[in-house]
């Protein structure tokens, strides 16, 4: 709700610019510090998907292998959250 006040009072004070965060970010300061909001967007962005991605994978892993067929022909490193050849991920 308060993100929602927040861009409602941006959009109020910059009415000629309608859009996310960047474009408020570049009317009220400048262009590197709009560059630097979009690049800190793209990383948020990135890094949520691949994190939901590495979680929806686990679920899915775990609903497939309830088929007796499939039990055990999926490798140990989809999903689980193993060790990816030991680098710590998924620990």
């Amino acid at each position: 709700m308060l993100n929602g006040l927040c861009y409602a009072e941006l959009a109020s004070r910059f009415p000629a610019v309608v859009g996310g965060a960047y474009l408020y970010t570049y009317s009220a300061f400048n262009e590197l510090t709009a560059f630097l909001v979009f690049t800190q967007l793209m990383l948020d962005y990135h890094i949520g998907a691949a994190s939901i991605a590495r979680s929806l994978a686990s679920y899915m892993i775990t609903v497939v292998e309830l088929i007796p067929n499939v039990k055990g022909t999926i490798p140990i490193w989809i999903g689980h959250g193993q060790q990816v050849l030991g680098t710590g991920v998924g620990e």
